[in-house]
């Protein structure tokens, strides 16, 4: 379904006719969803969504200043609290994160049911297992699914990434500015404030490690892609991330702040003000316009509006009084899925793991939304 635009070594492109128009959204190549994959999405009766996310539970290396999971709460829990979940309790009630066979499990009933592509990712650094995600990555071959790690990239070596890129895996890799300076300053390490070593390629400075990849996935440069965490440190530079990305065959993605954790207590620093973020997103805007990037502004308001997260998009879509959706994310600190402020077990009333039985229940909870 995807295209190239006219520019060399651009990323690839999801074309999409909607009933409100036609879009087009830079992907990584995971998510290069055919015109059948979204057909039988929109026609199905029974919910499964086009792709699941799955958190391996994994320490992390990394002192974000804009933190919201668990692992910025640990320090001081009476200050901090989690989105809308307490892990603490649901730890208490010994809601236990899915292992490494129960993830395979799950993997396996997701693609008999004719989902698509699995989202690893987790509240620390899921590469750091390394065991683990080679077990996983060989299981998401075996079943024909797309895989999508997320990573700071730190644990990487030629190797490895070489391994991955042989299992076929797709790396969004964290970056939040060319600069550095600002790149420590947003992401430093727990023990040192300056987390990566830099090197020069093509004219700037980047981890050495996000060097390597581009070199290891040289002829596979659409299953890379890039992740930024907009802020008002890192705001005056992410045009030049996405250039470089876009430049490099490379998907790049906007997230928006969640404003609890590091993030709440770091909000003055990280906070942008709403002409900033308006700039921000006129600028990024006539940018992609040259590639002829597109995306729908109904469903993709403030920050995510130039985000190309189609995961977002797709969960959004469709209308919910169907009970469709295609995103599902299961936490670390308990198995269960969240939609909408809803917490569903992604275990049975026996404890053992049913996406059949998950994905009916969120279905029924979509149709209220109406």
């Amino acid at each position: 379904m995807a295209t190239k635009s006219d520019h060399k070594n651009s990323p690839l492109i999801f074309e999409i006719d909607d009933v409100n128009g036609v879009y087009r959204f830079p992907v990584i190549q995971a998510l290069n969803f055919s015109f059948e994959q979204i057909q039988k999405f929109d026609d199905q009766e029974s919910p499964v969504p086009l792709f699941l996310e799955l958190n391996l539970a994994a320490p992390c290396q990394m002192a974000c200043q804009y933190c919201f999971t668990e692992s910025a709460t640990l320090l001081d829990r009476r200050k901090f609290k989690l989105r809308d979940v307490d892990l603490f309790a649901l730890r208490e009630k010994k809601i236990t994160p899915l292992s490494v066979s129960e993830i395979c499990d799950a993997m396996a009933q997701f693609s008999s049911m004719g989902g698509s592509v699995i989202f690893l990712c987790s509240e620390g650094e899921v590469l750091i297992r390394k065991k683990s995600c080679r077990q996983l990555a060989l299981k998401a071959k075996e079943l024909n699914l797309g895989l999508i790690i997320y990573t700071n990239m730190k644990v990487l070596d030629e190797e490895y990434a070489t391994e991955l890129h042989n299992l076929g895996v797709n790396l969004s890799c964290k970056l939040e500015s060319l600069n550095p300076q600002i790149n420590d300053q947003l992401i430093p390490g727990k023990t040192i404030n300056h987390f990566y070593n830099y090197v020069n390629f093509s004219g700037v400075d980047i981890p050495e490690q996000l060097s390597m990849l581009l070199q290891v996935y040289e002829d596979d440069l659409s299953k890379l892609g890039l992740s930024t965490t907009l802020t008002n440190l890192n705001a005056p530079g992410i045009l030049e991330v996405r250039k470089f990305a876009f430049e490099h065959g490379m998907q790049h993605m906007i997230k928006g702040l969640h404003f609890d954790g590091y993030a709440n207590k770091n909000d003055i620093l990280l906070k942008l003000d709403p002409n900033s973020l308006k700039k921000v997103e006129s600028e990024l805007e006539e940018f992609g316009s040259r590639y002829g990037y597109s995306c729908p502004r109904q469903d993709c308001a403030g920050e995510h509006q130039h985000a190309y997260d189609i995961r977002t998009w797709l969960n959004n879509r469709k209308s919910h009084s169907s009970g469709m959706f295609a995103k599902v994310i299961t936490n670390q600190a308990g198995a269960f899925a969240e939609y909408k402020g809803n917490f569903v077990s992604v275990r049975d009333d026996q404890g053992i793991v049913n996406l059949s039985n998950m994905f009916k229940k969120l279905s029924q909870l979509g149709e209220h939304d109406i």
